[in-house]
């Protein structure tokens, strides 16, 4: 497991990463706007399909490829946007575990439901270190008290 401080490495790496592909998308996306005759915003459509009298391969390759090189560095952006999101979630919510005080004994006697990771459980017994709770079966399942993430009395 990750810790906070490497998450947020992580995290920032990839918000510049994020920075630097956005540039790159504003880049491609004027080149590609300049490959067209008039620009792709208000346009002259007659321009824009690309009908002329003579036929110029080498410069409709350099319009596709124009648009597509915009077209691959707004699937960056976007995989990347994605990806910095994920990396936020991780890094607080390691922050959050990380600050979490569990609870004493004291605060989960009376109680009748506890919350781990899997779900609520019923409390049969709180120990010193442990809660015993129902398992299904004949025998009960022990959570460390500092597993327990909330309670019900």
């Amino acid at each position: 497991m990750a810790t906070v401080e490497e998450l947020h490495k992580r995290f920032t790496r990839s918000v510049d990463d994020l920075t630097a592909a956005q540039l790159t998308l504003e880049k491609s996306r004027s080149r590609s706007e300049s490959a067209t005759v008039g620009g792709l915003t208000g346009y002259d459509s007659a321009v824009l399909s690309g009908i002329r009298r003579k036929r110029n391969t080498k410069s409709d390759e350099r319009r596709w490829s124009a648009y597509d090189r915009e077209a691959d560095a707004s699937q960056h952006v976007a995989d990347l946007t994605s990806k910095v999101a994920s990396y936020e979630r991780a890094w607080r919510h390691a922050v959050k575990e990380r600050d979490r005080v569990p609870f004493t004994r004291d605060e989960l006697t009376g109680a009748f439901a506890v919350r781990d990771q899997f779900g609520w459980h019923k409390v049969r017994k709180v120990n010193t270190k442990t809660v015993s709770v129902d398992s299904g079966y004949s025998w009960a399942d022990l959570i460390p008290l500092d597993k327990i993430l909330d309670y019900r009395k």
